[in-house]
């Protein structure tokens, strides 16, 4: 270290060592990865950063070193970004304001046009333009993505018409996956697993989070609404858990999902009691969407005359299981405190919407800014396979407005979006996206949204 250490002084000297011991890794990691060692280099910069974070030289020799190596990701890009929106940083962080547009997470329409269900609210398997023919994202596809958005490192794979399950590269995709180090989460409705699939699914090692979406508690129910198979998606969900168990294994996480409805919400607290039988880490809960003043037995949840009471029972019951109960704001019940639950649980240093860090892809690769806008004609955000993101002009231009703290004309009834929901509870009005700002080059967030 240079200097003699004293008995008094051992805080201050660890200080010390800790700073230098980061800049040396940096340095070496920097030449590391000019002489093409990524994996080496990608783990001595990774060191460097978890010591002393806020060295300018450990900031840009990491951000420098990763990015051209294409592994600049998980925790190092997070905490990177978490030291550019906190207050009172460093003015040298200012030159790194463009690491906020770099996406964390891709939310892919993995398959669509065909389902194995046609479930009673799902607008399009309900569409008379619904083609019922399957087609997907192939594998070789989603390589290309990933390489267009190397700092991705979690995605999600959903369908608004069909289920993941169907892919027929899945265990391609899953390799894919594997070799660019990233986390999948899965949304379907369970009923195309078995036994072989199951194994693959929790040995992978990439898949972080696995929903079955259900939308009821007895069969009776789930029968009138997905008209599927009880017996068989109840049997797989406790497959699913016994092959984690006997393998020693926590992840994938199991959630369950719930669109809820006037004539299922009496049906939530059940529910709720299902997924902490499973073992379950999450039940979700979404509002109604698409159904607005169709004649139809879907009906919005707050049609029933009851439907607080039986929400207040649910969280009543996940909070006594220690269960995580995520409720659209149309649920959370009045006068139990669920609001101030929701501000504490927000980021409040955040001040832009969560999927800044996100993409929806669709399946011939069109951006959206997110799940609930995709399709969007708001706003054209370009296409994946274009190139890398940030050459991306129509990608950059958007992605900044939101940096500004902005959001799309479009995005104000969203009450399920995390940052919608936090600026009306907390009384703030929206920050609208004005006609002309997507056309033409925009800069990064302004001064006044730099605190």
């Amino acid at each position: 270290m240079g200097q003699r250490v004293s008995q008094g002084d051992l805080n201050g000297a660890l200080a010390v060592a800790r700073q230098q011991a980061a800049m040396a890794l940096a340095d070496l990691g920097a030449v590391l990865a000019i002489g093409g060692a990524r994996d080496e280099s990608a783990n001595l910069l990774r060191q460097a950063f978890r010591l002393h974070a806020g060295d300018a030289n450990v900031f840009h020799n990491t951000v420098t070193a990763l990015q051209a190596a294409g592994r600049l990701k998980g925790e190092v890009l997070q905490k990177m970004l978490e030291m550019l929106i906190t207050p009172n940083r460093p003015a040298w962080l200012e030159d790194y304001r463009d690491l906020l547009l770099l996406p964390r997470f891709l939310n892919l329409e993995f398959v669509s046009g065909k389902c194995n269900l046609k479930c009673r609210m799902c607008t399009g398997t309900n569409s008379p333009k619904h083609p019922n023919k399957l087609t997907f994202l192939p594998a070789a596809e989603l390589e290309q993505m990933l390489a267009a958005a190397p700092s991705i490192s979690g995605v999600t794979l959903s369908s608004g018409d069909s289920d993941p399950l169907l892919h027929p590269e899945l265990e391609a995709v899953i390799e894919v996956a594997r070799r660019h180090e990233i986390v999948m989460d899965f949304f379907t409705n369970g009923l195309a697993l078995n036994e072989r699939r199951i194994r693959l699914i929790v040995q992978a090692g990439v898949v972080g989070m696995f929903n079955f979406s259900i939308d009821a508690a007895t069969p009776e129910t789930y029968q009138r609404i997905r008209g599927g198979d009880w017996a068989r998606v109840l049997a797989n969900m406790e497959m699913f858990q016994a092959v984690k168990k006997e393998l020693g294994l926590d992840k994938p996480m199991l959630s369950l999902s719930f669109v809820a409805m006037a004539d299922n919400i009496a049906e939530l607290p059940a529910f709720v009691d299902l997924a902490l039988r499973l073992g379950a880490g999450r039940v979700f809960v979404e509002d109604l969407a698409g159904w607005d003043g169709q004649a139809s037995e879907n009906r919005l949840a707050r049609e029933n005359p009851r439907c607080m009471a039986y929400a207040a029972e649910a969280k009543r019951r996940a909070a006594a299981g220690q269960l995580a109960l995520q409720l659209p704001e149309g649920l959370m019940t009045q006068g139990s405190g669920a609001q101030a639950k929701v501000l504490e649980s927000t980021d409040v240093t955040v001040p832009f919407c969560t999927w800044l860090q996100g993409v929806w892809v669709d399946a011939d690769g069109a951006m959206s800014p997110c799940c609930m806008m995709h399709g969007t004609k708001e706003v054209d955000m370009g296409n994946i396979h274009e190139g890398p993101l940030l050459a991306n002009e129509k990608y950059v231009r958007f992605k900044s407005l939101l940096c500004a703290g902005k959001v799309l004309p479009g995005c104000h009834p969203h009450l399920m979006c995390k940052y919608v929901q936090n600026q009306k509870l907390r009384g703030i009005p929206l920050r609208v996206i004005q006609p002309g700002e997507l056309a033409g080059a925009d800069n990064l967030a302004t001064d006044e949204h730099r605190s």
